[in-house]
């Protein structure tokens, strides 16, 4: 039975992709019955490759709000003096799912890789989770703060002071919020004598990170007490917002010999002098913080730092981001992501390995390994937050019908609107 209904699954995937991606004509609905969003989202993307969906959803997750506090009160599961504090509406509101009106999808294949769009049509001032990946578009750094060569990159702007004040707001109104107030006093405690509390980061949380990757497969380190050994690799992230932990880590470690602190004119660092044992030695930590920008950069040693910060062999100049995104919209956006080829292949060598072992998967994977054949590819991906929704566009070794095949194997029901909704949010 289990293995009928697995068999099922699939084949809903299966065909909805074949539903997506087989017109071979267009036919528009009459003007008085078109979905009034469809012009805003299908103007994203585009039509006539393997994928393309849309589907209008407003109010309808507001009535799946409804629906499950009705069936919650009905089904006795719990106290009803508890169940009438849980109101299934106000919590999807402060989400922000309310305002999502539409969405849509579309893939098509470019030489060796795909070009996958997504739009999600939002109505009104966005809040709640449509908050979370920023505010007004501007033009990346990233292209210019990664070095040549890296493995993986990206630029995000994430605003995790708005998320938790969501949090909040919604906790408040969920039984067992007696013990708020304690939980907002911890927060508000420093978390070692002299030092910030948890709520200090947290209001200065609506930030920027940037994150730069470098693995060398020719250079393998053992780990420590462990008997395997990895690539050895070099990272850096820079954080907005957050120079001020910086002066306080620095009176906290001073004194402890285990770390040199430096001051100049424009930059102020923490590096851990103390040597790792073994191969380990080749790391040299050190948090140095931008007086200017309030900005902090934590890097595995100082000289992966200087190459992040230098404006000598920066990853715009690199061949295999110019391949990724040469067909995406990357001056300006709220997001941005690339990872090399030798990256993309490790890790859809892993996914491939990962399914072949699970058995439960084996209905997939065949199909999966078709998709990702040619994972071997740079891969690029953008988000930009704009007044009307959120639009993400991706160069990339798969398009939307892998995203259908997982989604269709597991849960077929929720198939259209996790792939319009989750899916665009994680790029």
């Amino acid at each position: 039975m289990k293995k009928f209904s697995q068999i099922t699954s699939l084949m809903t995937g299966v065909l909805l992709m074949s539903l997506f991606s087989g017109c071979t004509s267009v036919q528009m609905a009459p003007a008085n019955a078109r979905s009034n969003h469809f012009d805003t989202v299908s103007s994203h993307l585009d039509l006539g490759g393997e994928v393309y969906m849309y589907t209008d959803i407003e109010g309808d997750i507001d009535k799946v709000a409804a629906f499950a506090d009705k069936a919650l009160k009905q089904s006795g599961e719990l106290p009803e003096d508890i169940s009438d504090k849980i109101d299934m509406k106000k919590i999807v509101s402060s989400l922000g799912l309310s305002q999502v009106m539409a969405v849509g999808l579309s893939s098509f294949k470019k030489n060796n890789r795909y070009i996958n769009k997504s739009f999600v049509s939002v109505e009104g001032k966005k809040k709640g989770l449509l908050t979370i990946a920023g505010d007004e578009p501007h033009k990346f750094e990233l292209p210019e703060f990664a070095p040549n060569g890296v493995s993986i990159a990206f630029e995000e702007d994430i605003n995790l002071k708005t998320f938790f004040e969501m949090m909040i707001e919604i906790i408040k109104d969920v039984p067992g919020s007696e013990e708020f107030d304690e939980l907002m006093t911890k927060l508000n405690e420093p978390i070692a004598p002299g030092l910030f509390s948890t709520m200090d980061i947290i209001e200065k949380a609506d930030t920027k990170i940037m994150i730069a990757v470098k693995m060398d497969k020719e250079k393998m380190i053992t780990i420590p007490d462990e008997d395997f050994r990895v690539p050895y690799t070099d990272a850096v992230i820079s954080i907005d917002n957050m120079g001020f932990i910086v002066p306080k880590l620095i009176e906290m470690v001073k004194d402890s010999g285990l770390f040199s602190i430096k001051e100049f004119d424009k930059y102020q660092s923490i590096h851990l002098v103390q040597e790792f044992p073994g191969d380990m030695s080749s790391y040299s930590p050190i948090m140095q913080r931008d007086k200017d920008t309030n900005r902090i950069y934590i890097a595995t040693t100082p000289a992966f730092l200087s190459k992040c910060l230098g404006t000598d062999n920066k990853l715009s100049g690199d061949k295999s981001y110019q391949v990724a995104v040469a067909d995406l919209p990357v001056n300006e956006g709220n997001a941005l992501s690339y990872i090399s080829p030798e990256f993309s292949g490790f890790v859809s060598s892993i996914l491939k390995e990962a399914l072949h072992n699970e058995k439960k998967l084996k209905f997939v994977s065949a199909l999966i390994d078709e998709q990702l054949k040619d994972s071997n590819i740079p891969q690029a991906s953008v988000l930009k937050v704009e007044k009307n929704g959120i639009y993400t566009a991706s160069s990339s070794a798969y398009s939307h019908k892998l995203t259908f095949l997982a989604l269709g194997y597991f849960n077929p029901v929720t198939l259209g609107i996790l792939a319009a909704i989750s899916i665009p949010s994680l790029f």
